[in-house]
């Protein structure tokens, strides 16, 4: 296991990227293990290192930086892909995210994530 990001959303359930295992985990307030999903709406996360950064949002959404795959993956709370934003061939309106590392929401439900190789942060606002 190579947990890379953790976040907790209201209800106290804990959330953690692991990177070795590719995927996100979910766990209760009290460590007991709920889940696990590996997929970012076109399969699984390909490699070593791509779920990284990871944060939740005040309706319980999570966000996952997939670096290998230069994209943000958006989830419900029961790990159910809603939509995903970037990617290395990102066409016109989609951003390209070189290796997206982190990312936080922040009330209002923007996005910033915080890009590794261009040392920068981009914001999203969504809709």
């Amino acid at each position: 296991m190579g947990l890379t990001g953790i976040a907790i959303d209201a209800q106290g359930n804990i959330y953690v990227t692991d990177r070795e295992g590719n995927g996100i985990q979910k766990f209760d307030s009290h460590g007991q293990f709920l889940a696990k999903w590996d997929t970012c709406g076109d399969g699984k996360f390909p490699t070593v290192d791509s779920a990284t950064g990871i944060s939740v949002d005040t309706q319980g959404n999570i966000y996952v930086s997939d670096r290998s795959n230069n994209r943000i993956c958006k989830y419900d709370s029961n790990g159910h892909f809603l939509t995903r934003w970037g990617g290395p061939d990102a066409t016109a309106g989609q951003p390209r995210l070189p290796s997206p590392a982190g990312n936080a929401v922040d009330q209002q439900g923007n996005v910033y994530v915080a890009e590794l190789f261009n040392n920068l942060v981009v914001k999203f606002r969504q809709r």
